[in-house]
């Protein structure tokens, strides 16, 4: 209330504030004179108004800040614990233990390897296996014999196909066919003389009572 006081006094005692106060509010059309103190007055409440807006805003800010200070340490606590975790893979004893026997057995693989170099080279110059195969030495003789034998085998193979298609043409089997087919037309024609003789015999038989 005291600054409203000294406004009202200022506002007394200088007359060229009335330009001032008229850009708070346009003249009025008919030009009637305004009270300069229930402007400046009115002009007081809107500042109140406007500095409890302001007030606001400004507790709003505030309590943004507020929030925003805490997401900030909550990321960090969580970018913390992230780097826990990442880092305890590196530090703990038992995932150390296992890192450090598997890096063992691939030195030892790779010692391995530098010392039968001389080996591994001469196995990767051998040709492929559908190509050659490498038999050791003591094995040479009974190779000899076995590919001799297969010659042999080999050589023989067309006379002993020509033999199996010769007993297969006069087989038993094929001679009993033949001699069942053979059996078969005679009886056949057998049969069919017999239908002849017993015909020929009904028609005597009949001429024989005609004559009678």
């Amino acid at each position: 209330m005291s600054t409203e006081v000294n406004l009202k006094k200022l506002v007394g005692a200088h007359e060229g504030l009335s330009d001032l106060i008229k850009t708070f509010q346009p003249e009025r059309e008919n030009n009637v004179p305004q009270d300069n103190t229930r402007l400046v007055c009115q002009h007081l409440d809107q500042s109140k108004h406007s500095t409890k807006v302001v007030e606001k805003f400004l507790e709003d800010v505030t309590a943004l800040a507020e929030t925003r200070e805490e997401l900030m340490s909550l990321l960090e606590k969580l970018t913390s614990a992230t780097i826990n975790k990442t880092s305890s893979s590196l530090t703990h004893s038992e995932i150390l233990g296992r890192r450090v026997e598997c890096c063992q057995r691939v030195e030892q693989h790779m010692f391995s390897v530098i010392e039968n170099k001389d080996l591994l080279i001469y196995h990767l110059q051998q040709p492929l296996v559908t190509n050659f195969l490498t038999i050791h030495h003591q094995y040479h003789k009974d190779l000899i014999f076995l590919i001799g034998e297969l010659m042999d085998i080999i050589n023989k193979l067309p006379s002993h196909i020509s033999l199996l298609e010769e007993h297969a043409q006069n087989s038993v089997l094929q001679k009993s066919d033949s001699c069942i087919s053979h059996v078969t037309r005679i009886s056949t024609e057998l049969r069919t003389t017999l239908e002849e003789v017993i015909t020929l015999q009904t028609l005597v038989a009949t001429v024989l009572v005609d004559q009678q």
